[in-house]
Parts: structure tokens; sequence; C-alpha cells
């Protein structure tokens, strides 16, 4: 219910500042991705595509893509992902904003796991280690790309590099960032053990599903349990 009350406010919050709505438009459907309402989801984030009168700062603009973009990724609609990060990254590297850059390379990296093409994702990570070389106080931008580490070495059954990379986005995520994020990171645990299916895996796979549940049941992330269930069940448990 909580939820639901910040997202009308969200709502009219953005009718009322119309310069601010497509960024507004962002947040509201990823908030409705999370609590399971796709429908609505899938509605506003194709209304923030919608061109508008004037140009809006780069950061609403990639913003707004990383955000359609994984939700995308979530439904399974890859093409589609890939049509609209693709152009945005584009532009974030040819302006030389690479904040920005290194926001959309953890998508780019993922969905080229998706398609099988792991070397490419691979060369996309080496290009955010590049970035995150720099001097600078990167905070929980580096999360992303530590789990997306984490995937491709999990492609690669490198299960101790898996585990080292998804210990140290749970770490980051939990100091900088949100306790949603934090559950998909045990979902990518429980994964591991699931394909690693060493002993001791499927004890090690429940536990982590059951963190994970806890987290998205605070969140009404539906969805999310739903999915939880159906790895409990491929685990034995």
């Amino acid at each position: 219910a909580a939820a639901r009350d910040a997202l009308e406010r969200a709502t009219e919050y953005g009718r009322r500042h119309p310069s601010h709505y497509p960024y507004t438009l962002h947040f509201v459907a990823t908030a409705h991705a999370v609590l399971g309402d796709w429908a609505e989801a899938r509605r506003l984030f194709t209304l923030s595509l919608e061109p508008r009168p004037g140009a809006y700062p780069l950061s609403i603009v990639t913003d707004g893509v990383y955000f359609h973009s994984r939700f995308l990724l979530t439904i399974g609609e890859l093409e589609m992902a890939e049509a609209i990060v693709g152009p945005a990254y584009c532009q974030a590297r040819d302006k030389g904003a690479v904040v920005h850059e290194l926001n959309l390379i953890p998508v780019l990296a993922e969905l080229a796991l998706r398609a099988g093409r792991s070397n490419e994702a691979a060369a996309r990570l080496e290009r955010a280690r590049e970035i995150l070389a720099r001097p600078q106080e990167w905070r929980g931008f580096e999360a992303a790309v530590q789990r997306a580490e984490g995937l491709l070495a999990t492609t690669q059954r490198d299960w101790p590099r898996a585990e080292r990379c998804f210990a140290q986005t749970l770490e980051t995520e939990r100091r900088y960032g949100f306790p949603y994020h934090e559950a998909q990171v045990l979902l990518d645990q429980a994964e591991l053990c699931l394909e690693r299916s060493e002993s001791g895996d499927r004890e090690r796979g429940l536990e982590k599903l059951d963190q994970a549940l806890a987290i998205f049941q605070r969140c009404e992330a539906k969805r999310d349990v739903e999915r939880v269930d159906a790895l409990r069940a491929r685990l034995g448990g």
C-alpha cells in the first residue's frame, strides 16, 4: 500500500512538472516492474519513448534507457533492449560521458551473454574496468559491473571467480545500493549453486533463496517471489 501511494504521488508530480515528466516516468515504470505490474510498466516505458518538444539532458536519456532496458531484459525482450541501449551507449561514449557509459556497459554485457556472445561481454567489461580504474569515487556504480563479471564467470563455469564477483557485488549493494538489487544477486548465487551442483550446493542455494525471498516479500515484488519458488523447485526444495 505504501509503495502504491508513493507511485500515485510520483505520477501527480510528473503531471505538475512536465519538464521532469520523462524522468519521472522512468522511475514510476521501474517501480511498477518491481511490484510485478508488467503491463503498466511496459505502457509507461513506451510512453517515455515518445518524442516531445525540446532536448533533454544526456543523464535523463541514459537513465531512462538503463531502466527500460533492464525491464526488457527481465521480460526476455532482448532485441528491443539492444535496439534502445546501443544508440544511447554510443551517444554517451562519443560525448565522453564516462559515467553514463559505465552505467550502460553491464546491460550490454548481459545482453551479449544472453545471446551467447561471451567474448563481446568480456570486451565490454574490460572497458568498464578501464573506466573504474580512473581516480574517482565510483561507489555503487561498480556493483552492476561486478554482477556482470559474475554472470560471465558463471557462463564460463569459472566457479571461484563467479563466487568472488557475486560476493563483491553483495558487499557493494549493501554499502551503496538497494535491498531489491541485493536480492537479485542472491538469486544469481542460487543459480550458480544450481549450475555447479557440487556437494553442499543444494543447501547453500536454498539458503540464498530464503534470504532473497525475505527481501522480495518486503518489496512486494510478486514476480520475483515467483522466480524464487521456481528456483526452489529446481533445487529440490
